[in-house]
C-alpha cells in the first residue's frame, strides 16, 4: 500500500506507528518535503533528485560556519540562527535545523539592501542545497527549483500549479496541475501498487481512480457523535461481543454515554483529539451511523473515503449517498443489523465484496 501525507507531523508519525501493519506499510510519501524526512519516508521531489545522483548519500547536515560564501564575507553565528554580512550590510539569514543547538543549516534567506527577501536556499540532511525558492516582492514563491548535484531536475510554479521535469537542462515533462503530477509520478514509480491511503480526504479524492484503500479485516467499529442518543447502542454492544466499539465525541460525554464504559468491548473517547480520530478512522472496519442529531467532522463521508463499511438505521442516516441500501435497517429490524454484522465479521470475502460495491457509490 502507498500512504500519502500532506506533511510529516506528530499526527502522521502516530498513524504510521500505530495503524500500519507490515503487510501494507510498504511506502510512505510526504508532499511537503523539508529535506529532513526520516529514513523510510520520501517525497516525489526526492525521487527525481535521487534518480539524477551519481553517488551514494551520507547523512551529514551542513554546519553553518561551513556554508560557501564569497571571499571576505562574514558568517556571524548565534545560538538560534546565523547571519551573513558584507561590509556592514546583512546579506542573508540562516535558519538552523532543530534542535537549533546543532547549528546546522536548514535554509538561507537572501536579502536585498532594504531587507526584502528575494531568494531562499533550502538544505537537506545530507548537507546539500536541494531546493531554491525565488520570491517576489509580496513574499510569495515565484518559482521553486529542485537540484541534484547542482543540476536542476524539477521546476514548480505555484501561481500556475505547473511542474516541469528537466534532464541535462532539457525539459522532458510538464504537468499543469498537482493532480496530474502526482498521478504521473505514482504510475511511473509504483505501477503495480493500486492501493492508496491517506489521512487527507482531498488527496484520496484526487487519486481515487488510481486505487482505493483496502477493506480493513478487523474487529473495530467507530462511531463519532455529538449527542448521547445512539439508536439501539446497547443492543448492538451486547449482541456483538466480538466487535470493539469505539465511541467518540468532540466534547465531554453525558452520564448516559459514560455508562457504556461498563462493557468490556466499549472504549469511550471524550474530547477526542484529531490524532486519535484519524487513528480510529484508519484502523476500523465498520462505521456505525446510528447517532441522532447533527453529524460532525463529515464523519460518514470520511468513513466512505477510507473504505470503512458504513451501517446505519434509516432514521439516523446523515449521508445516505455513501451507504449501500442493504446496510440500512429500520429500527424495528435491529436483529437483522446484528445478523448482518455477524456475517461480515465471519465472512471476510463477503465483507470485502460489500466494501468494493460501496466504494462505487460516488
Amino acid at each position: 500500500m502507498i500512504w500519502i501525507f500532506k506533511q510529516w507531523t506528530e499526527l502522521e508519525k502516530s498513524i504510521c506507528a500505530t495503524c500500519l501493519n507490515s503487510e501494507y506499510s510498504n511506502q510512505i510519501i510526504v508532499l511537503h518535503d523539508d529535506g529532513f524526512l526520516p529514513e523510510g519516508v520520501t517525497s516525489p521531489y526526492r525521487f527525481y533528485i535521487e534518480e539524477n545522483l551519481c553517488h551514494q548519500k551520507t547523512e551529514n547536515p551542513l554546519f553553518a560556519d561551513l556554508l560557501e560564501v564569497p571571499d571576505l564575507w562574514e558568517i556571524r553565528m548565534h545560538y538560534d540562527r546565523a547571519e551573513i554580512w558584507d561590509e556592514g550590510i546583512k546579506k542573508a539569514e540562516i535558519t538552523y535545523v532543530d534542535p537549533v543547538g546543532s547549528h546546522c543549516v536548514k535554509s538561507v534567506q537572501w536579502m536585498m539592501p532594504d531587507g526584502l527577501v528575494y531568494k531562499k536556499d533550502c538544505y537537506d540532511k545530507y548537507g546539500k542545497r536541494y531546493c531554491i525558492d525565488m520570491i517576489d516582492q509580496d513574499g510569495h514563491i515565484d518559482v521553486r527549483t529542485y537540484y541534484a548535484e547542482k543540476k536542476p531536475v524539477l521546476l514548480y510554479q505555484p501561481d500556475f500549479d505547473t511542474y516541469t521535469l528537466l534532464r541535462k537542462g532539457n525539459m522532458y515533462g510538464i504537468y499543469h496541475s498537482t493532480e496530474m503530477f502526482l498521478k504521473q509520478f505514482l504510475c511511473q514509480h509504483f505501477p503495480e501498487d493500486n492501493q492508496i491511503n491517506s489521512n487527507d480526504v482531498i488527496i484520496l479524492e484526487m487519486l481515487s481512480e488510481l486505487g482505493r484503500p483496502p477493506c480493513n479485516q478487523g474487529n473495530d467499529a467507530f462511531l463519532l457523535t455529538d449527542s448521547d442518543q445512539l439508536e439501539h447502542m446497547e443492543d448492538l454492544i451486547c449482541a456483538l461481543p466480538m466487535i470493539n466499539f469505539h465511541i467518540a465525541a468532540k466534547t465531554r460525554m453525558s452520564d448516559k454515554l459514560l455508562c457504556l464504559d461498563q462493557y468490556s468491548n466499549v472504549t469511550l473517547y471524550q474530547g477526542i483529539s484529531e490524532q486519535k480520530r484519524m487513528e480510529l478512522l484508519i484502523k476500523s472496519t465498520y462505521y456505525l451511523d446510528i447517532n441522532h442529531y447533527r453529524e460532525i467532522c463529515n464523519a460518514v463521508y470520511e468513513a466512505y473515503r477510507h473504505s470503512l463499511l458504513i451501517v446505519g438505521f434509516d432514521n439516523t442516516l446523515h449521508n445516505s449517498s455513501c451507504v449501500l441500501q442493504e446496510c440500512i435497517f429500520k429500527t424495528k429490524d435491529t436483529a437483522d443489523m446484528i445478523q448482518f454484522l455477524k456475517t461480515m465479521h465471519t465472512n471476510h470475502d463477503a465483507l470485502e465484496n460489500t466494501v468494493i460495491r460501496q466504494n462505487k457509490l460516488l
